[in-house]
């Protein structure tokens, strides 16, 4: 003889363990792989005409060093991309199917014919609150009719202690923020410091070719006069001896040409390796295509003294403000570092309200969700969690606290180095 039960397990559980499974994997729907990032390409060769804004082109495609910043800005922004994602919603989902039987006592057993599934929406708050919603549902086939429970609960969650507030919920986010805006003005400091370095390496090979000019014209003069000279000798107008010195002469200006083109090949070697070229190419690297520029007279900027140029350059120079940045950090850490010396405790308020049902259908086992729902309830509670020791938060306080004191320091020798440099060049 077949029993309800069994009706039930093979009639209706299976369509409503396939619909709990399609519950649980809905929120799966919408993944999307992230992104790939796109390669850095190789810098274009240089061709001629190789001027200013071919070589400003060249260093901002080809320098390591900006190449470098670039990706610290990339990853700082995956950082607080990271970050932000503590806050996006939270979709939990779970289904369990469980048959057999159980002990009711030393003598007897029943029947266990359960199935349960769940739906939930978590949200972390930047002000340290949680708010969660869900949904459960839960059927019982194991006596002569199937029981069905219908939950639906949302919760409250409100930080007393450790984790209370924007400051300390949302340090993290903030700190990825502040290192993003750090790694950017890092980023504009190393271009601005590179191109300046491109253009003088630049300008230093534009030197050199023309002194490699200036020694080539030098020795072909010291030969034309040594082989003038060498007509008079024969012609018996000047003495032989005269020749001697000629040559010297030729030997001493050939040395200078070779010792010219060696500075000339190593500063095309080095705007190259600027550049971000190999060997090869930065061998191939063409004449610069402009001269020096036009001489002009020395201007003062309008400012009354050295304490306003020094205002300007904080205000100006990015260096500066990243390490600026970088100490907030290190001081927000040590904010956040003391607050988690303090225990956890979290006020709980849970109102919810359940509906049952009786029926083995599929429609039955979600009804409870809607039907015989008897009135609302309410739940308040106190979750506490405290590590009597807690030595891993004393251990983070004191390398926050020790690490704030390099990141003043390092501000303090930087604002130092440019006011020494500012006072250099208004002299």
């Amino acid at each position: 003889m077949v029993s309800r039960s069994d009706v039930w397990l093979g009639r209706a559980r299976w369509p409503a363990l396939a619909l709990a499974i399609a519950l649980t994997t809905a929120a799966l729907v919408g993944a999307q792989s992230p992104p790939a990032r796109a390669a850095i390409s190789d810098a274009p060769p240089i061709a001629a005409p190789f001027d200013l804004e071919a070589l400003i082109r060249a260093a901002l495609l080809g320098d390591p060093a900006i190449a470098l910043a670039a990706l610290d800005v990339d990853r700082a922004r995956g950082d607080l991309q990271q970050q932000r994602g503590r806050f996006d919603p939270l979709v939990t989902s779970g289904v369990a199917a469980s048959a057999g039987e159980r002990a009711t006592s030393s003598t007897s057993a029943s029947d266990v014919d359960a199935l349960s599934s769940d739906l939930g929406l978590d949200q972390q708050l930047r002000s340290g609150r949680t708010l969660s919603a869900s949904m459960r549902v839960d059927r019982d086939g194991s006596g002569r009719a199937a029981s069905n429970l219908g939950t639906i609960a949302f919760t409250l969650g409100q930080p007393l202690l450790r984790g209370r507030g924007r400051d300390i919920a949302a340090a993290d986010e903030a700190s990825a923020e502040d290192f993003l805006r750090s790694a950017r003005a890092d980023r504009r400091h190393t271009v601005a410091t590179r191109l300046r370095t491109a253009v003088r390496a630049y300008w230093s090979l534009h030197a050199e070719v023309r002194n490699v000019d200036v020694l080539r014209r030098s020795e072909e003069r010291a030969r034309t006069q040594l082989a003038s000279t060498r007509i008079l000798v024969e012609a018996d107008r000047v003495p032989a001896a005269d020749l001697v010195q000629l040559e010297a002469d030729v030997l001493a200006n050939e040395e200078s040409r070779i010792a010219g083109e060696q500075a000339r090949t190593a500063a095309r070697l080095t705007l190259g390796q600027i550049l971000g070229l190999d060997a090869t190419a930065s061998a191939a690297l063409p004449d610069p295509a402009i001269g020096f520029p036009a001489s002009e007279a020395a201007t003062l900027l309008d400012v009354p003294d050295i304490a306003a140029l020094l205002d300007l350059a904080a205000l100006r120079r990015d260096d500066l403000r990243a390490a600026a940045e970088r100490e907030r950090v290190a001081a927000r850490d040590v904010q956040v570092a003391r607050d988690d010396l303090r225990p956890s405790l979290d006020l709980l308020l849970t109102p919810s309200y359940t509906g049952a049902v009786e029926g083995g259908d599929v429609d039955d086992l979600f009804a409870g969700l809607y039907r015989n729902v008897p009135g609302a309830q309410a739940t308040l509670s106190l979750r506490l969690r405290w590590d009597p020791r807690n030595r891993a938060a004393e251990g983070a306080l004191v390398r926050s606290n020790a690490a704030v004191a390099p990141r003043a320091l390092e501000r303090a020798q930087l604002r130092q180095a440019i006011e020494s440099a500012v006072a250099i060049a208004r002299d």
